[in-house]
């Protein structure tokens, strides 16, 4: 048979350049595989003696804001919701991560509005005004200087042993990715 397309591999971006080809343009496509199923490795099997569902290549989740992405993977399959949390402990007291509003007034034993933690935060990146940011460290401190230094230390930590490398790895974007600061109560 003669095809318009070749895909090579089905994981999720396979499946949907083979779609978009085939449902928009009419393309006649082949999609090539290397495993026994579909999906790439995203694929789950359900465990014939339990009846649960196993990812077999890991973990896999999927998560978008963009609303017209969801509608369309949701023609394809069915999600089952999950909230990912993150907390860390500071000398015995857990917080949630990333810092957010949540975190700030538990901190600081206070009621903070979204403006009012943007000002406390503000007012204290002042005092490092003007220092490069290079590192996870600098980056935190740039934030929230003195009083959340212990918090900021043990992030760092925590993020040195995850990544296995010592702190000078940690550069500006990485500390960008792993240092989030959200003014919203929201726990994502």
């Amino acid at each position: 048979m003669n095809y318009d397309l070749v895909v090579v591999g089905s994981g999720l971006f396979g499946l949907t350049i083979a779609e978009q080809a085939a449902s928009r343009w009419g393309l006649r496509v082949a999609i090539v595989e290397r495993r026994s199923h579909l999906g790439g490795n995203a694929y789950s099997e359900i465990d014939p003696e339990t009846g649960i569902e196993v990812h077999k290549y890991g973990a896999h989740l999927f998560h978008t804001s963009n609303e017209r992405v969801w509608e369309y993977v949701n023609r394809f399959t069915s999600f089952t919701s999950y909230v990912h949390r993150v907390w860390t402990t500071v000398d015995g007291v857990v917080y949630p991560m990333p810092v957010n509003l949540g975190t700030i007034n538990q901190f600081f034993s206070a009621a903070y509005g979204p403006d009012e933690a943007r000002a406390l935060i503000a007012q204290q990146a002042a005092e490092v005004d003007g220092q490069e940011i290079t590192d996870f460290e600098s980056k935190g401190v740039s934030w929230l200087v003195a009083p959340l230094r212990g918090l900021l230390q043990e992030l760092h930590r925590q993020a040195v042993a995850d990544r296995s490398q010592g702190s000078s790895r940690l550069d500006h974007f990485a500390s960008s990715r792993a240092l989030q600061l959200r003014f919203a109560l929201l726990q994502r």
